[in-house]
């Protein structure tokens, strides 16, 4: 589900509500979900904003690719999120509001569907890159704690003994 706020990503919309919009590539429906949000949302509106009787927000099921199998849902989650996000203006207006089905290629093209099949090698590539760079940074933290330790460690040392010097005095 996205929640889109109507002036902050819809530039190209004068939209007065706000829009929940489902993006299911599985191809189910969630009516039951929308209208909870939709209910919560405005709730929210109510006792965080104070407007006394704000409109629902209107929701929407996007049209979107379906997947192939059963185990991409987080992949695709993922990238029709980042596609939506990065033009979301063509995206309402050709798979949300112009009520018309999108067939088959032109679908998958508008979704850049293509580009999924790619993302589970990217995003594991992607984190042991991170990790790498991670484990580094903490071996440099934890010598840097080590030589402060050692460091406070010596002063203290050095505090002893100029105590036990001026006591023999």
């Amino acid at each position: 589900m996205i929640i889109a706020p109507p002036a902050h990503i819809l530039t190209s919309f004068s939209f007065s509500r706000a829009y929940v919009f489902s993006l299911d590539s599985l191809g189910t429906n969630h009516p039951k979900a929308l209208s909870r949000i939709a209910t919560y949302l405005k709730h929210e509106a109510t006792t965080k904003r104070q407007i006394p009787s704000p409109s629902p927000p209107i929701t929407r099921k996007l049209q979107v690719p379906v997947q192939p199998n059963y185990s991409d849902c987080g992949l695709y989650l993922l990238h029709l999120t980042q596609v939506f996000l990065s033009n979301p203006g063509e995206l309402i207006r050709r798979a949300g509001l112009a009520g018309g089905k999108i067939k088959g290629e032109e679908l998958r093209r508008l979704w850049e569907d293509g580009r999924v099949g790619g993302m589970r090698e990217e995003m594991r590539e992607r984190i042991l890159r991170e990790s790498e760079v991670w484990m580094e940074m903490k071996k440099e933290k934890e010598a840097a704690a080590a030589a402060a330790a050692a460091a406070e460690k010596e002063r203290g040392g050095e505090e002893q003994k100029e105590k036990e010097d001026g006591d023999g005095d």
